[in-house]
């Protein structure tokens, strides 16, 4: 039978080709982190007196920090923990959960909170990359002062209205852009290192050592709160790596990005150390000559805008993944590209992501207090992370426990260290992500419960066989006059296979069956896509052209990459002379099954609270039709079945 596309076709492109693209959208976050990361570490933490022992330790810390937790972690080690090609928190999920030790089960849980604080990042972060980038006004004239909120509402507006277009028609121009702005940052800093190299003395680890030695518990705290700040779109690195492969990511790092990175904090570093003033309380763009503040606005805002674009994007995506892992209540997904699947609009989340953006410009109004905010998630999401890459070595790589270790235990150690000083932001703004996160998680836990409770009670409904449904089919005097597709959960391969509750239900209902009936199962495996020639299974129960009856069931395979289309399903089946019934398939009814769900009066209050928050998703959830790829013209009736929890 054939089916749908099963996955990105093998690349062609050449890795540099490839490795420019992805500076488009996997390096926009980490990026941009220069407009706002060093500001934050030298005059927000108040942890430092910016004498020359201060400054050479903190952009020693920032250096070593972007090398041991990017360089060496992303980079090197978590890449290689792949689920097929795709990278991120539920490919990690995907990963681990065929192994069921009391340390997996504890890092699903954390990857499930690290997926709730990631969109909570992805709120946080367009707020700040574009708010930041427009502060550049500032630093022209005051008179801009007044008019950087409302710029930056006007551009958050029109980046989310944007959304719906499709990142394809954009997307060619974000590779360059995010060139030119590496090689602008780069230039930037060498200009400031050439004057003074003192600034180099900051490779040496022994200044970030003597630095932290130095200070408080609380102010090191307050340090490492704004340090952490250099490697916010780590993630990004891992989260987009089904979309250019491990060497072009890797290439880009190596070749661009890392090197622009460390070139621009040296030459922030060598500004302060210069004891000039800050023009308009940016140290980012007083390191730009006073000629080229307006184009470095406009590049700066572009480049925002990416890393912006790179967050919301992920959210779209981690949303489809998070509804096919059955995490996340069903919501209407549009594919805005007809051959690159993983190019999804999620209405719902952009606009709850344009109303977060603008509420917290408002209620932040600068780049420097949202910073405090900003973080906290960061740090969970990296904890979480390389907790689940240890379970990964010990698991799938079988690494020896002493080598998983000695590797991973201290970059564990590195990531707790920062999750505990960024603590310290928890009652000046930390709290928002952490409150995100949770709301989040407790959501798609609460989902996840309420969809095996129902499943378990959906299944109990059926009493029949595919045995006795096949005799009542033959025997009966009636036949029910319209041929049909039923939606089931389960997928029956024999005859003495319980029957499917919900043709069950239809049976007793009409106490009739039509004489052509499929019964189609949409099934989420937990790999990001399926091969084509695995898409279907087939099971004929019946198929009598010369008494013009059958029975089929069929179950269609969909990866957690994929988005579920039942009309590409039917067409499928039509296209295939060997289970085409007599009659059209597009005039045929499509059956589904809705559950109506009470809870027993013997629960508890827990029970009672768990079911209340998934009553309320499960009513507000996307019909199924959305969900499935049915239109709104299809022939779509629905069984309602009632469910006791």
């Amino acid at each position: 039978m054939a089916g749908q596309t099963a996955g990105p076709k093998p690349r062609s492109k050449p890795s540099l080709l490839l490795g420019l693209a992805a500076l488009g959208i996997v390096f926009g976050d980490i990026g941009t982190s220069p407009l706002y990361a060093v500001n934050e570490v030298f005059y927000k933490s108040h942890a430092l007196h910016r004498n020359r022992a201060d400054v050479l330790g903190a952009i020693s810390l920032v250096l070593w920090t972007l090398t041991v937790v990017v360089a060496i972690k992303y980079v090197v080690i978590v890449l290689r923990a792949d689920f097929e090609g795709e990278g991120g928190v539920f490919a990690l999920l995907a990963l681990i959960r065929r192994h069921r030790t009391k340390f997996v089960v504890l890092v699903s849980g954390l990857l499930v909170l690290a997926a709730g604080l990631l969109l909570g990042d992805g709120m946080i972060t367009p707020a700040i990359s574009v708010l930041s980038a427009i502060e550049g006004l500032e630093v022209a004239t005051p008179t801009f002062q007044s008019s950087v909120i409302p710029i930056t509402i006007v551009v958050l507006v029109a980046l989310f209205l944007l959304q719906s277009r499709g990142t394809h028609r954009v997307g060619a121009l974000f590779g360059p852009i995010m060139l030119s702005w590496f090689v602008v940052i780069a230039v930037l800093g060498v200009r400031q290192v050439v004057e003074h190299p003192d600034i180099l003395h900051a490779w040496n680890p022994v200044y970030a050592v003597r630095v932290v030695r130095s200070l408080s518990v609380h102010h090191l705290a307050l340090l490492l709160g704004g340090v952490i700040l250099v490697v916010t779109g780590g993630e990004a690195l891992f989260a987009d790596l089904g979309h250019f492969g491990r060497r072009p990511i890797r290439l880009a790092w190596s070749v661009i990005v890392f090197p622009a990175l460390v070139a621009n904090y040296l030459g922030q570093g060598a500004f302060v150390l210069s004891h000039q003033p800050r023009v308009g309380g940016s140290v980012f763009f007083s390191t730009v000559p006073r000629w080229g503040i307006y184009p470095m606005v406009v590049l700066a805002t572009l480049a925002a805008v990416i890393a912006s674009q790179a967050l919301i994007s992920a959210a779209f995506s981690l949303t489809s993944q998070g509804i096919a892992l059955n995490l996340i209540p069903q919501m209407r997904v549009i594919h805005t590209h007809e051959e690159h699947a993983g190019q999804i609009y999620v209405p719902m989340i952009n606009w709850s992501l344009l109303v977060g953006c603008v509420l917290l410009v408002l209620a932040f109004r600068s780049s420097a207090n949202l910073a405090v905010a900003y973080g906290v998630a960061v740090a969970g999401v990296m904890v979480c992370t390389t907790l689940a890459v240890l379970a990964v070595a010990l698991h799938e790589w079988r690494w020896r426990r002493g080598m998983a270790f000695a590797v991973l235990v201290p970059l564990i150690f590195v990531d707790v260290i920062f999750l505990l000083a960024n603590s310290v932001k928890f009652a000046s703004g930390g709290w928002l992500p952490v409150m995100l996160g949770l709301v989040l998680f407790a959501t798609m836990m609460t989902w996840r419960w309420g969809r095996r409770q129902v499943s378990r009670a959906f299944l109990g409904h059926a009493t029949l066989t595919m045995r006795e449904i096949l005799d009542i089919k033959h025997w009966s005097p009636r036949q029910f006059p319209r041929s049909m597709i039923l939606l089931t959960v389960q997928h029956p391969r024999d005859l003495d296979d319980a029957c499917p509750p919900i043709l069950e239900l239809f049976y007793h209902r009409f106490e009739e069956l039509p004489k052509h009936l499929i019964l189609l199962t949409i099934r989420q495996v937990r790999r990001p896509y399926v091969p084509e020639e695995r898409r279907y299974d087939v099971e004929i129960f019946e198929n009598d052209r010369d008494r013009d009856t059958s029975l089929l069931s069929i179950a269609a395979s969909f990866g957690f990459m994929e988005a579920p289309d039942v009309e590409q399903v039917i067409a499928d089946i039509a296209a295939n002379d060997a289970l085409t019934p007599g009659d059209d398939l597009s005039e045929w009814i499509i059956h589904a099954g809705k559950e109506r769900v009470v809870i027993g009066e013997d629960k508890g209050l827990v029970a009672r609270v768990r079911y209340a928050l998934f009553k309320t998703m499960s009513r507000n959830a996307e019909p199924s039709y959305y969900y499935f790829g049915l239109g709104e013209d299809t022939r779509l009736t629905v069984e309602y079945v009632p469910v006791k929890l």
